[in-house]
């Protein structure tokens, strides 16, 4: 029942001889194969590959592809003037030992120019950065730094991207009344060395009029302010409503929720992404914690794996993470879906994150007020006093330090095999390891430092199971002899508790165990009436202990799927919380109501739809954010983020 997104991220695998007909790989994929280490290169540049990961699969050849067609064998690739503005591909073929079947495994792609067009290194942007200019203001057009040379720059006004029309030369504009509550962008003409003219545009932005107050993040502009004002109770107990087919609610606007009337707003509009050749932005997961100290930011990934900051208050974007200042050598974006991105745990302003899938060892910060980033850890020499192949520091992104910030439980791998070699205890206060234990038999799934600080657990579906350490790897507990999808949170008193499901019980229990004292409870089942459901838990409330929050999707009975109408039961397409106690109390929030395409995918729709359409859902550190994903029953495979907002004694103490 488990799948995530790390195995799903970019990879696009092909029956081996058929281009374009997608099937899931339902384990093989370790790690994905890389068309080199940059998003473009040039005509005539060599991109070398980097190989992919399959388990026992077998790697039977190599090749590069270009609009389908295959172009090039082998690791290398030096692309031709064919190429130009195109995008190509490296893939791997890879056998399946038990059946023979063989399959194409395709990196993402890499942008092939040919030198004559002018290409982007920082693209322009507003004076007004991402707040809305007023009508009667004077805004400026900041500059973006090409491979070229700007002849020109221009404003554009519409009441929709697709339709924006020019309205003035120059590098600055007055905003007349009659533009009030359009959409704005300034856009640059620039010329490459061969005379090839492109234009780059801001994101454009909403004008408001003379009289209207710009949003500012914090909690004076809690866009749910209103709603939770007034909200009724939850409903308590294993609540079950008839799933109403409403609209797709606006982007950026609070509504109730159709079913249980807490406070919705569609952070996302996936439609008028995919029409500005973007692609959807989504919470990551469910362990980790979009919001940050003050719930004032939080953060989305898009599919290409960059980040993005928003107002966590107004839903509103507020600018990608990219184009950080700081000493040479320091990444200057946070790009890769394992770049594991974590909030400080007190410190509003600042967010930590790795290079992608932790190569080189090290944790950074960025300064998120500053945009400027510095070295917060090199651990690489300390690893290397226990495994000196090793380069990797990483969870594998689905861990998170403890609830202080103090301790991380990380996995030394190197990059050559992707073998592990290790787990260990990082202490960022005395930047040392505290801990740490060989791994000779297997590759843990991933591990996680409990929010005390005082465990690490390591997470594997080897003969290990789950098994939770002191931080000094003298003792361990078993937890499970799987790895399902868990999060570890705080009880009332304070302790950790391990929360997951138990698809080998008759129940399929949904269960918990205390980590000090090792006993478990069972809170509830999920097998009900022939039916069972997948779930992901959150439990990153820390400053609301004892409470945890479940998201379920893929419900099915027997080989029927998607049981919004016949057989669905209380748990099925849901968001609640759950308390940590032996008998626990169950409050229902939201319907998720997110489509899954089982047993099979229709025809022309992306493979990995069925991952990205689960929720997901994520809770703040007090209980009164929740950051989810949802198809909203659309069978389209289009899927955006959602928020919730919960008054602060929604839930009891």
């Amino acid at each position: 029942m488990q799948k995530h997104w790390k195995h799903a991220l970019y990879a696009t695998i092909a029956a081996c001889g058929f281009y374009g007909q997608m099937v899931m790989a339902q384990g093989p994929i370790e790690k994905i194969p890389r068309a080199g280490t940059q998003a473009r290169y040039h005509v005539g540049d060599s991109i070398q590959a980097g190989s992919g990961a399959y388990g026992n699969y077998q790697i039977t050849g190599r090749g590069w592809y270009r609009d389908g067609q295959k172009i090039g064998n082998g690791q290398t690739y030096r692309p031709t003037a064919a190429d130009a503005g195109h995008k190509i591909a490296y893939a791997e073929e890879i056998r399946d030992p038990k059946t023979g079947k063989k399959y194409k495994v395709f990196s993402y792609t890499v942008e092939i120019s040919d030198g004559a067009t002018a290409l982007a290194n920082k693209d322009p942007a507003l004076s007004t950065g991402v707040k809305s200019p007023h009508v009667g203001e004077t805004v400026s057009g900041i500059a973006g730094q090409y491979e070229g040379t700007i002849v020109g720059g221009g404003w554009f006004i519409g009441t929709r991207t697709n339709q924006m029309q020019k309205v003035a030369s120059g590098s600055q504009y007055k905003i007349q009344p009659n533009d009030a509550g359009k959409l704005l962008a300034y856009r640059e003409e620039v010329r490459s060395a061969q005379g090839r003219i492109s234009v780059f545009s801001t994101l454009p932005v909403r004008i408001a009029a003379k009289n209207e107050t710009s949003p500012t993040p914090g909690n004076d502009n809690d866009i749910c302010a209103a709603i939770t004002a007034r909200q009724t109770p939850l409903i308590a107990g294993m609540d079950i409503q008839p799933l109403p087919d409403t609209p797709l609610p606006e982007k950026g606007v609070a509504t109730l929720e159709p079913t249980y009337k807490t406070c919705l707003v569609r952070i996302t509009d996936t439609g008028s992404l995919k029409q500005n050749n973007f692609n959807f932005r989504r919470n990551i997961y469910s362990r980790s914690q979009a919001f940050n100290a003050d719930n004032s930011k939080m953060i989305l990934m898009d599919q290409a794996g960059f980040w993005y900051l928003y107002d966590a208050q107004t839903g509103k974007e507020i600018r990608a993470l990219k184009d950080f200042q700081g000493a040479e050598g320091l990444p200057h974006h946070i790009a890769g879906g394992n770049a594991e991105p974590q909030w400080h745990a007190s410190d509003p302003n600042t967010l930590y994150f790795m290079n992608e899938n932790g190569v080189g060892m090290k944790l950074f910060s960025v300064d998120i007020g500053k945009n400027q980033v510095s070295l917060a850890a090199d651990m690489g020499a300390e690893i290397r006093k226990y495994w000196n192949a090793a380069d990797i520091a990483t969870t594998r992104s689905e861990g998170s330090p403890s609830s202080d910030g103090r301790y991380w439980c990380l996995l030394a791998r190197d990059s050559t095999s992707w073998k592990t070699h290790g787990v260990f205890v990082w202490d960022m206060q005395q930047q040392q390891i505290i801990g740490h234990l060989d791994t000779p038999d297997g590759a843990p799934d991933h591990v996680s430092m409990s929010p005390s600080g005082e465990y690490c657990v390591i997470s594997g579906d080897d003969q290990t199971g789950t098994r939770v350490y002191d931080r000094k790897f003298q003792n361990f507990t078993q937890l499970h002899q799987k790895s399902e999808h868990s999060d570890i949170a705080l009880n009332k008193a304070g302790q950790d508790v391990y929360v997951s499901i138990d698809y080998q019980s008759s129940g399929g229990d949904i269960f918990m165990t205390n980590l000090k004292t090792g006993k478990q409870t069972v809170l509830f089942p999920s097998y009900l009436n022939g039916t069972a459901t997948a779930i992901h838990v959150s439990g990153k409330a820390f400053r609301k202990p004892g409470w945890v929050l479940i998201s379920t999707y893929a419900e099915h009975k027997g080989d029927q799927f998607n049981l919004r109408r016949e057989n669905r039961q209380w748990l099925h397409r849901k968001i609640f919380a759950v308390s940590l106690e032996d008998t626990p109390k169950i409050y229902s929030i939201a319907n998720a109501d997110s489509e899954h395409f089982y047993p099979q995918l229709p025809e022309g729709m992306n493979d990995s739809a069925n991952y990205w359409l689960e929720p997901h859902a994520t809770v703040n550190q007090d209980f009164t954010r929740i950051l989810f994903n949802s198809g909203w029953n659309r069978m389209n495979g289009e899927v955006d983020n959602f928020m919730i907002a919960l008054p602060k004694n929604a839930l009891p103490d």
